[in-house]
């Protein structure tokens, strides 16, 4: 299959995933921390989240581009930046993300640990933020590998409180041929420790997500979140672009 086929086709794929949302939902441009690094690694990497038809009855979009490089085989650094669409304007600033990864665990061990330390700044006098994740990975033969996160944020500035945000993240991914891969993610929201909800009123979502190579260092990821309580966002759409040096 030429280039420009594996371009359109799944561009295509992420537009049928578009059309089939209806219901409102935050745009989401996360993925599950993982706890190694490569050295030498360096990588530019494009999200968009969509929203068909948000709590105003619009298209949301939310963009992210971040860039991240190995200072060694333990370390490794990212800077991230977001923007919005709002009802001031169509590239609102949300926040700006300082990361440092830090890899625990031996290369040659089927698990895998590590913390990723997060320092963000947001717009609109909004509190920043300071996040501690506890990520682990698990890999298997025939190319299964699972990942799970545990992470909480502060809010720091004005405006602050002084209560920490739970939260925890999962991948199952399966390994094809040609650098492609499929799977499902989960991102799930607990509240803060002053305010714990029960279940049903917390914020879980899931869904599955296929990654393809389609030029020479350039990868394309499409996936679909769906709301598993009453209270978490219905559906939302993630197209990854990625560009590895």
């Amino acid at each position: 299959m030429s280039h420009i086929y594996r371009i359109a086709l799944y561009f295509g794929m992420g537009l049928f995933l578009l059309a089939g949302a209806n219901t409102a939902f935050a745009q989401n441009t996360s993925g599950v921390v993982g706890p190694t690094v490569d050295e030498g690694e360096s990588t530019l990497e494009y999200r968009l989240g969509l929203d068909p038809e948000n709590s105003r009855g619009e298209t949301g979009v939310a963009q992210r581009l971040h860039y991240q490089r190995s200072i060694n085989s333990d370390l490794r650094w990212r800077v991230v930046g977001r923007f919005q669409k709002t009802a001031e304007s169509d590239f609102d600033f949300d926040y700006v993300q300082a990361e440092l990864v830090w890899q625990l665990s031996n290369d040659d061990k089927s698990y895998q640990n590590g913390l990723r330390f997060d320092a963000r700044i947001r717009g609109d006098s909004r509190p920043g933020q300071l996040g501690v994740n506890w990520a682990h990975q698990w890999s298997f033969g025939q190319g299964w590998e699972i990942r799970g996160v545990l992470k909480s944020e502060v809010q720091i500035g004005q405006g602050s409180d002084d209560s920490f945000s739970l939260e925890s993240q999962a991948r199952v991914q399966k390994k094809l041929p040609q650098g492609r891969a499929i799977g499902v993610k989960m991102f799930n929201n607990y509240g803060d420790t002053h305010d714990i909800q029960p279940f049903d009123q917390q914020s879980h979502v899931a869904g599955p997500y296929l990654s393809t190579p389609f030029i020479e260092k350039l990868t394309l990821s499409t996936g679909v979140l769906f709301g598993l309580t009453e209270t978490s966002p219905d559906t939302q759409i993630q197209l990854w672009l990625t560009r590895s040096f």
